[in-house]
Order: structure tokens, then C-alpha cells, then sequence
């Protein structure tokens, strides 16, 4: 499975995040999975045999719970400024 998306296929349904100083990368590809989309976290990964090798684990969206693109700001409707 090849873990980083192609940016031109998918740029319209597509965001990442670069989280912990660029240890760890997500990502959220609306515009595959027949449109379901998936999401992608690639992190670093110790284990008994093996310490920090880079890992790339995937969810499927599903029709009950799409995946599209993260914003990283807030929605702010129904707050008021006092």
C-alpha cells in the first residue's frame, strides 16, 4: 500500500495535519474509497523487535461515516462574543 496520496488525484477532498513537530502526519482523502473516503495516519512505531520505524495505518470511511477533508479551524455559528 503506498501511504502518501497522490496530491493531483485527490486535491479536492484532501487535507493533512503535521502534528508533534512532523512526527506524526495524518491525512484525509475524501475522494477515494468509491467516495467514502479514508483517513491515514503515519507514525513512528516501537516495538519488541523494532524501535521509531515509520507505520502507516489506514481507516475506510463507510456510507454511515464518510471522510472528507479536516479543517483546522473552528466552526464558530451560535457563539456570541460577550
Amino acid at each position: 500500500m503506498k501511504c502518501l496520496p497522490n496530491l493531483k488525484f485527490c486535491a479536492k477532498q484532501y487535507s493533512y495535519l503535521f502534528l508533534q513537530l512532523g512526527v506524526t502526519k495524518t491525512y484525509q482523502i475524501g475522494s477515494m474509497n468509491n467516495g467514502f473516503g479514508i483517513m491515514r495516519k503515519v507514525v513512528p512505531m516501537t516495538t519488541e523487535s523494532v524501535t521509531n520505524k515509520i507505520t502507516c495505518f489506514e481507516v475506510n470511511g463507510t456510507a454511515e461515516g464518510k471522510v472528507g477533508p479536516q479543517s483546522v479551524l473552528p466552526n464558530i455559528q451560535g457563539f456570541q462574543v460577550n
